[in-house]
């Protein structure tokens, strides 16, 4: 496992541990989680922002069709 060092100032490691120790996490930990769950969004993000610039704009599909290929019951919305 590695190790990282970083600096912050007073109130941002007063704000990380006041939340750890809310938690009831240690610091390491609740940083792991922190940053894991940032790189996790960071990555939905971009996957939803490729997903959405890979939309036809000019597709005039009817929400009754695209409930119909979801097999959605559109008379039930």
């Amino acid at each position: 496992m590695a190790i990282l060092s970083f600096r912050v100032d007073e109130d941002l490691e007063k704000a990380i541990r006041g939340q750890a120790k809310l938690e009831n996490k240690t610091l390491s930990n609740y940083i792991v989680d922190i940053l894991r769950q940032n790189l996790e969004d960071e990555e939905d993000y971009k996957l939803a922002m490729a997903s959405y610039n890979s939309i036809d704009m000019d597709d005039k599909t009817s929400l009754e069709d695209l409930c119909k290929e979801v097999g959605i019951n559109y008379d039930e919305l």
